[in-house]
């Protein structure tokens, strides 16, 4: 069974409730566990004796009652209420001594575990005056709040004075930014026992600088609870609180940087900015900007600064305590190298070109001017009269060459100038090769787009007059050689040679000319254009008949005559035609 204490050595309470002989006594007791810990909110069951002359003597009054424990284990009832066949206003109270022997079963029946009795010291008559609340007041714990003995800008140390008044007290500091706290803390120690002042002590973290808080202290033990009065402290003000957070929109003579205020430590933040310095751990002493007061972020923009250049950042904050500074951040300035490239050469003509560059971006200074520059010799420069000039900024551009002169190989870069000098693109070359120049052991008749590929053919016929040759080594087949377009001839020379194999015919010719494999008969439409290109304007001699690669069918292939430039389709065994070789280059 729980066993349970009845504490009578102190809250044995004994009046009269009128001044006269009285009917009833007012009776206290708190009721704990063997272990010490209260039985509150619990009806439990008591039997009171008096007895009269010593322990052991006469018992004259008996009665029993249930009452109810508070939330302290306090029980409060009145003996001469109970269930009784007694009768309580019979008793002598001049025939003491008198004792109360109390008998209580925790669980609220009648097998009563717990046995106490005490010595009515004095008769109710005397204590008429005082009543039940004057008593109990005496077991009241007191508090007394010393000043905080220690506060700073974001820490205060609380202390107190407690008597438990012989009860064990529980401790506890209430605090907060108005009187009505919301916070607790537990000092040290936060149980307190016996009869006499105890030193208590709390430590209150995490608070605000130059901000002003209420606190009290508030003890509570079996028979009440006791507050102090409220009192207030007022923490220091601290340094701000700033960092250094943002470093962009680096040049070559310029950058922006920013900082964040995330507290002004109590005090109105007079100046804030960014201290910078190619040494660390910048101040204000050293190069800064100031961007005025106030917390949160902000930012400024770092002039007037050296190229390719490594400098120290930090953001700095001022208030009443003085300079705080923010963590350190690097940035090197860009050196003004522009990352560019050259744009590849097309269009090439006998005096002309297209080319250009892509600008990645300015190396950190605007461009002032960008373009390509070109020589016969390698690295040309923008020294040289043979350049464009342009105005971009960044991202792609084209230029056009003049001047170019036929046969001539070129180098050509892209260009662009800022206010720390001129950089170049990749270089490239191209060679003017000129329609009707000679170029690769034959004379141009064709150039592409890019200027660089083309066809020649042969300074002089293969087979000249009375020296023909046959478009088939004599079998009639189809070859598949059908092309006619302009870049078709040499596919369709080797459909020939592949399908018609060994003998003298005048694919078979062409295709064996050194160095072997590279010269081939014309297409139907590169054969019009040769006639057009060099027989019309004289760069070579030709006679009669031509033959070209392209065939009909498996007995006739296009002829053309060169007196007039027209042409048919004829017999492939006719061996009078002649015969000119085409090279690709």
């Amino acid at each position: 069974m729980k066993k349970a204490v009845v504490l009578l050595q102190v809250l044995l309470v004994c009046l009269m409730v009128v001044a006269q002989a009285p009917d009833k006594m007012s009776y206290q007791a708190v009721i704990r566990t063997a272990n010490g810990a209260l039985v509150t909110n619990q009806t439990i069951g008591m039997r009171i004796s008096l007895i009269q002359g010593s322990v052991s003597g006469t018992v004259v009054y008996v009665e029993t009652q249930t009452p109810m424990t508070n939330e302290n284990g306090l029980v409060t009832l009145e003996i001469g209420a109970g269930t009784t066949t007694d009768q309580f206003s019979t008793i002598d109270w001049s025939k003491g001594p008198y004792f109360v022997k109390v008998e209580t079963d925790p669980t609220g029946g009648v097998n009563y575990s717990i046995v106490g009795t005490s010595q009515l010291l004095s008769v109710p008559y005397a204590f008429a005056a005082k009543t039940a609340e004057s008593i109990s007041a005496t077991a009241q714990p007191s508090v007394a709040l010393p000043p905080v003995s220690e506060v700073r800008n974001n820490t205060a140390t609380l202390t107190g004075l407690v008597n438990g008044k012989g009860f064990s007290t529980t401790v506890t500091f209430e605090w907060g930014l108005t009187p009505s706290y919301g916070n607790q803390s537990t000092p040290a120690p936060n149980l307190v026992t016996g009869n006499q002042e105890v030193f208590v002590s709390t430590i209150l973290t995490n608070l605000q600088p130059s901000t002003t808080y209420h606190y009290r202290l508030k003890a509570v033990n079996a028979v009440n609870v006791s507050y102090s009065n409220d009192k207030t402290f007022t923490t220091q003000k601290s340094a701000a609180q700033v960092s250094t957070i943002s470093l962009t929109a680096v040049k070559a003579f310029s950058a922006s940087a920013g900082g964040y205020i995330s507290s002004d430590g109590g005090s109105a933040i007079t100046d804030r900015g960014i201290c910078y310095s190619t040494n660390a751990s910048p101040t204000v002493s050293d190069n800064h900007v100031s961007n005025g007061g106030g917390v949160g972020s902000f930012s400024v923009n770092l002039t007037g600064l050296l190229s390719a250049t490594k400098y120290y950042v930090r953001a700095y904050a001022t208030n009443a305590i003085g300079t705080t500074y923010g963590n350190e951040l690097t940035f090197t300035t860009k050196d003004g190298v522009v990352p560019l490239t050259t744009t590849t050469v097309s269009n090439i003509t006998g005096s002309t070109a297209t080319s250009g560059g892509f600008i990645q971006d300015d190396g950190g200074d605007p461009i002032t001017a960008c373009g390509i520059c070109w020589d016969t010799l390698p690295a040309p420069t923008v020294a040289l009269p043979t350049k464009t000039v342009q105005t971009v900024s960044s991202g792609s551009y084209t230029s056009a060459l003049s001047g170019l002169e036929v046969g001539r190989t070129y180098y050509v870069r892209a260009y662009a100038t800022n206010g720390l000098g001129t950089s170049y693109g990749n270089m490239l070359t191209f060679t003017v090769a000129a329609i009707g120049t000679r170029y690769d052991n034959g004379i141009v008749f064709f150039v592409d787009s890019t200027g660089k590929h083309g066809l020649v053919c042969a300074e002089y016929d293969q087979v000249g007059v009375g020296n023909g040759i046959a478009w088939s080594n004599g079998t009639q087949v189809v070859t598949g050689a059908t092309g006619t377009a302009i870049g078709t001839g040499k596919a369709n020379t080797l459909a020939i040679v592949n399908t018609l194999g060994a003998g003298t015919y005048a694919a078979k010719f062409c295709y064996d000319m050194e160095p072997a494999g590279t010269w081939f008969l014309p297409s139907k439409d590169e054969l019009q254009l040769m006639y057009t290109v060099v027989k019309l304007n004289n760069y070579s001699i030709f006679h009669g008949y031509y033959w070209s690669s392209t065939e009909l069918n498996a007995s006739q292939a296009w002829e053309m005559t060169f007196a007039n430039g027209t042409g048919l389709f004829t017999d492939k065994n006719d061996a009078t035609r002649l015969l000119r070789a085409v090279k690709e280059f």
